[in-house]
């Protein structure tokens, strides 16, 4: 087990498990977790436990870093509304390789630039120029960037998918459905 439990064992026995149950997983007692044991969450020290079969526990003490910049992982509500900010919870979340969030990703230095993946509409009300760029360093908080009540989206009715662009690391959202929403007056 893993304490605090927001980090993710994987990759023993062979599978995305989090338990030695192989013949093989020991040889003369000892378990070798070299290329085996995958850890994921967020940067910061966790205290593994292994318990046996007979209750006996041995603790270690790990500390997770965050890597270089591979991917965004989108969370975008839908509906939303055409040329309103987005309502609900809407986030972006850097990430490394093997998909630990980075707490302290900058946006400032790794400019971040969110589009309409096809095209046909565009998004505003980001960063320091509300536009489509996050370029300051406070447009993520441990990693995360609220993206809620600052996002507009202008363009054609339907479902539309979003990009976020750093560098080399390029991430498409979750698809979100617009609506025109209200008149404020007729004529």
């Amino acid at each position: 087990t893993i304490s605090p439990s927001t980090a993710i064992i994987s990759g023993l026995s062979g599978t995305n498990s989090a338990q030695l149950t192989l013949a093989g997983d020991f040889a003369s007692g000892v378990a070798s977790l070299a290329s085996k044991l995958q850890l994921a969450g967020a940067s910061g020290t966790y205290t593994l436990t292994a318990t046996t079969a007979s209750g006996k526990t041995a603790n270690a003490s790990v500390t997770l870093g965050g890597g270089a910049l591979d991917h965004f992982d989108f969370t975008l509500t839908s509906p939303q509304v055409i040329a309103a900010v987005f309502t609900g919870t809407n986030t972006l979340t850097a990430r490394d390789i093997d998909n630990n969030i980075i707490t302290t990703f900058d946006a400032s230095a790794s400019n971040v630039i969110v589009t309409e993946s096809g095209g046909t509409g565009t998004v505003s009300g980001l960063g320091s120029g509300s536009n489509t760029m996050l370029d300051r360093s406070t447009d993520f908080v441990n990693g995360v960037a609220d993206l809620t009540s600052a996002i507009k989206y202008i363009g054609p009715v339907g479902s539309h998918t979003f990009m976020a662009t750093s560098g080399t690391a390029s991430t498409t959202s979750n698809s979100v459905s617009f609506t025109p929403g209200e008149f404020a007056k007729f004529g």
